[in-house]
């Protein structure tokens, strides 16, 4: 009995996250304002340089980063380690865009511990089945209201008054215009519309050619990428990796075509371009 109470914080964490995962329920987050800057700065980073008989060597440069961008730079409160843990959003003033949202900030529902969660954890999640559907019910409205997601509500709430009026229009104008983004790109297509909105795309292909097959984090099972292009240079259909289905598939928006269909796909682009790259091509060229 006593093992069964010691474990019994174990169990209701995993019901809890198990719950969390099937709502869809955003993070109960709690930030800090530390700045917020917009002043351009220096970073490094490694360039080619060609040299005498057809060599190579890489150097660090300094550049200057976009004069556009804004940055939040916050701390949110990790609760489980009682700890404060710096984040940032970066925001492009020009395009009213989310240049980086900090991963820390949504939800992340990855790796084979998770699939435990969501079979050890199916008890709770039948039970409260009521609760989860009128939880994604209520977060689906307020995001079809506010035209935002709700894990950028979130943040939102959780930086309350913290902002400046001018940053925090930029911020919730750059939140709206990426849910409208994430709307478009999970419009589901027929077969014959897929046909004719790649037709209207760019297509590129990228091989990669490493003489060491474990370079840049063991990228030999990526070696080649197929992807569209709209004009504004939004990816909007790729290839899909055959590990996913197992044969070959096509994702277009949010629909998924696969095998014959999608080999047809592969003949619909306004353009195509084709690059080849090996490691000293990942690198800037001075």
């Amino acid at each position: 009995m006593s093992k069964f109470f010691s474990r019994l914080p174990l169990f209701l964490g995993v019901a809890l996250e198990g719950i969390r995962f099937w709502a869809k329920t955003p993070l109960n987050l709690k930030l800090r304002l530390d700045r917020v800057y917009s002043e351009p700065y220096p970073f490094t980073r490694l360039v080619k340089v060609n040299l005498p008989d057809n060599e190579v060597e890489f150097v660090e440069k300094t550049f200057m980063s976009d004069p556009n961008l804004t940055t939040i730079e916050m701390s949110f409160w990790e609760n489980h380690y009682k700890s404060w843990y710096n984040c940032s959003i970066t925001l492009n003033q020009a395009t009213k865009e989310i240049q980086h949202f900090d991963t820390t900030l949504s939800p992340s529902y990855q790796g084979s511990g998770m699939i435990g969660v969501v079979i050890f954890s199916l008890p709770a999640v039948l039970l409260c089945l009521p609760y989860i559907i009128a939880a994604r019910l209520y977060y689906m409205a307020l995001e079809k209201i506010y035209g935002i997601s709700r894990h950028h509500r979130a943040v939102l709430n959780a930086l309350k008054n913290q902002l400046d009026p001018e940053t925090k229009e930029l911020l919730v104008t750059a939140m709206q215009n990426d849910w409208k983004f994430k709307l478009y790109l999970s419009q589901k297509l027929t077969f014959t519309e897929a046909k004719k909105f790649l037709s209207q795309q760019r297509l590129k292909n990228i091989i990669y050619t490493f003489t060491d097959l474990n370079a840049l984090n063991n990228m030999k099972d990526k070696q080649e990428h197929i992807r569209w292009y709209d004009e504004k240079k939004n990816m909007v259909a790729e290839v899909l990796h055959p590990d996913l289905y197992g044969y070959f598939a096509v994702r277009v928006l949010g629909s998924v075509f696969t095998k014959k269909k999608a080999k047809q796909l592969l003949q619909c682009h306004k353009t195509m371009e084709e690059t080849v790259i090996n490691e000293s091509d990942l690198f800037d060229e001075d």
